[in-house]
């Protein structure tokens, strides 16, 4: 199992950033217990907009849970500024990354508020586009205050890759 977390890491993330930080163990405990015998891999992709502090962060599959958590911990919300975000290139580094040739299951999680700048949603899509091939399902996870735009991309990009569009709530208990 390849999974790969793609991460809005701006100011407006910083609830559901800490929220992964704490949770990501008992996801993984989950993971193993339900599918006793899987390998599991995990990647990490974290952005935020152009004129930040950096636009892109990338953290190859690694086996080894404890240093997934390590590279997710050592990450903070901050940035942004305006509501678009560079999520399209994020996008285009999954593809980038050292997926499993073997017969495994492939799933990349997007967890964002916010749509990529207009002129770069024809280029989001062309991301999630090269997924469907390679057989890696997008699963957006949308945060509160998610707007119409970024959601009917984000629903876009999980029926492309035959994912599924998840949402959090305001009730969900995160943040």
């Amino acid at each position: 199992l390849d999974l790969a977390f793609v991460v809005d890491a701006t100011g407006s993330m910083g609830d559901e950033l800490n929220y992964l930080k704490v949770e990501m163990q008992g996801i993984a405990d989950r993971i193993k217990s339900g599918f006793a015998g899987v390998s599991i891999r995990y990647a990490l992709v974290m952005y935020r907009d152009v004129g930040d502090e950096y636009e892109t962060r990338k953290f190859d599959f690694t086996s080894d849970i404890a240093s997934f958590k390590s590279d997710l911990q050592s990450q903070m919300a901050s940035g942004g500024g305006d509501f678009p975000e560079a999520m399209d290139a994020a996008m285009k580094l999954v593809p980038t990354l050292s997926w499993s040739e073997t017969n495994a299951v492939r799933m990349s999680f997007l967890v964002a508020d916010a749509p990529p700048h207009k002129e770069n949603r024809a280029a989001f899509l062309d991301a999630a586009n090269t997924l469907r091939p390679m057989g890696v399902k997008l699963f957006p996870i949308a945060a509160s205050g998610v707007d119409t735009e970024a959601e009917f991309l984000m629903r876009m990009g999980a029926q492309a890759t035959l994912g599924r569009y998840l949402f959090l709530t305001d009730d969900s208990g995160v943040g």
